[in-house]
């Protein structure tokens, strides 16, 4: 895998250098190494990530979670009495 290939597979999953150090329990360093080129990436890391990276790429987020559509506001107003009848916070005559 090149520091490329590395670094594509880390935002094709949405890591941060962070991330990938708690995932593996290593260094920063040595992550700052693999991405940069100057520490050649193990084969059972590299194969890991991508694989990682194919499953996320062939695997979206749902869309219907995103902000402006119904579907969060519903699942806010599950459990509230009345919530269906619930009336604005602000009259429309102000």
């Amino acid at each position: 895998m090149t520091p490329a290939r590395f670094r594509e597979c880390l935002r094709s999953i949405r890591w941060t250098s962070v991330d990938i150090v708690n995932a593996l329990q290593c260094d920063l360093a040595w992550i700052e190494g693999l991405e940069s080129g100057e520490i050649r990436i193990p084969e059972d890391v590299a194969s890991w990530l991508d694989k990682l990276a194919c499953f996320h790429a062939e695997n979206q987020p749902p869309t219907t979670c995103r902000a402006g559509t119904a579907y969060p506001r519903m699942l806010m107003d599950v459990g509230r009495p009345n919530a269906s009848r619930r009336q604005p916070l602000v009259s429309a005559d102000r």
